[in-house]
C-alpha cells in the first residue's frame, strides 16, 4: 500500500455533509451517547449527547428507511490523494508541509 492508497472520512463535526459513505452505529450508540455526557464541561451549556442522537437517527432513516437502524454516521469518503490535492488547491501546500 503506498502513501497515496488511504482513505479520508469527513465526519461531521461542526455542520453537515453530503455523505457518500455511512456506518451503522446502531451497537455503538448508546456508548457514544454516553461518552459524550461524560465531559461535563464541554456539555455545560449544549446538550451534544441529545444532539449526536437526533442526528444519528435522522442520518439512519435517511441511509435506508426499510432498515431498523438506531443510529448511523455519515462520511464524505475521499480517497487521500484526491483529498490532498483539495487541499494544495484550497492553501497552496500538502497536509504536514
Amino acid at each position: 500500500m503506498g502513501v497515496f492508497d488511504g482513505l479520508v472520512l469527513g465526519c461531521e463535526i461542526w455542520t453537515l455533509c453530503q455523505p457518500n459513505a455511512i456506518f451503522d452505529l446502531t451497537p455503538w450508540l448508546d456508548a457514544k451517547v454516553r461518552l459524550i455526557d461524560s465531559y461535563k464541561s464541554q456539555i455545560a451549556t449544549v446538550d451534544y449527547a441529545t444532539d449526536a442522537r437526533g442526528l444519528a437517527a435522522t442520518r439512519a432513516f435517511q441511509a435506508d428507511p426499510s432498515r431498523r437502524w438506531s443510529g448511523v454516521e455519515a462520511y464524505f469518503a475521499l480517497p487521500f490523494k484526491d483529498y490532498r490535492d483539495l487541499v494544495v488547491a484550497r492553501y497552496g501546500r500538502a497536509p504536514g508541509a
